[in-house]
């Protein structure tokens, strides 16, 4: 039995001995770094203040509620008394709960699935074959352009499949290489920013 209470007071004894190692180590390095020194201090103190707050307030609420149940008057009411003012009776059962939570939110483009369609080369609109609003799909003809420099003829195609959610060409319309002709969405995967 001695020899329990010996290796029982030994590992005491060095578990308090690794705690204080443990604070000096921590007192000398706030005592090295003032200003962290301070900002750890202070909230200590904070936190030791708002705990003491917390218990007094904690022991004067219980007191005056204590005081206040064995005031109150208890009120007797008959179910059509209650069923009068709205209050129904149910057993009590096993059920979903509807809950719900209002946010604003904003519906955007999925930015990996957007094509802003420039034409290859500077040119004059010849021919627009799509609308804004239409469903495309990849390496379908939107637009054909004849070329400034060398009067040849090149076609505008979609780069994916999508929807022409903005339309910048108007026939005869000149458009140089860096000109936004269309603008063609995948709106079958959205982003919801909440």
């Amino acid at each position: 039995m001695k020899a329990i209470i010996r290796k029982v007071n030994k590992l005491a004894v060095g578990s308090v001995n690794k705690v204080l190692a443990a604070f000096h180590a921590v007192t000398r390095y706030l005592y090295r770094h003032p200003r962290i020194g301070k900002l750890v201090y202070g909230l200590l103190a904070l936190s030791i203040i708002t705990g003491a707050a917390y218990i007094g307030w904690n022991r004067w609420k219980l007191s005056h509620m204590a005081h206040d149940e064995h005031e109150a008057e208890v009120i007797h009411r008959s179910e059509e008394d209650l069923t009068k003012y709205g209050v129904s009776f149910e057993d009590t059962a096993t059920g979903k709960l509807a809950v719900e939570l209002k946010v604003p939110g904003e519906v955007k483009l999925d930015g990996d699935k957007l094509a802003h369609m420039v034409p290859r080369f500077p040119g004059v609109v010849r021919q627009v074959l799509k609308n804004l609003g239409d469903v495309v799909k990849k390496g379908e003809t939107l637009a054909i352009f004849e070329n400034n420099a060398n009067l040849s003829v090149f076609e505008m195609k979609a780069q994916l499949d999508g929807v022409i959610i903005e339309k910048n060409v108007a026939l005869g319309e000149v458009i140089g290489s860096s000109d936004e002709a269309f603008v063609v969405a995948d709106l079958s995967q959205v982003w919801v920013d909440l």
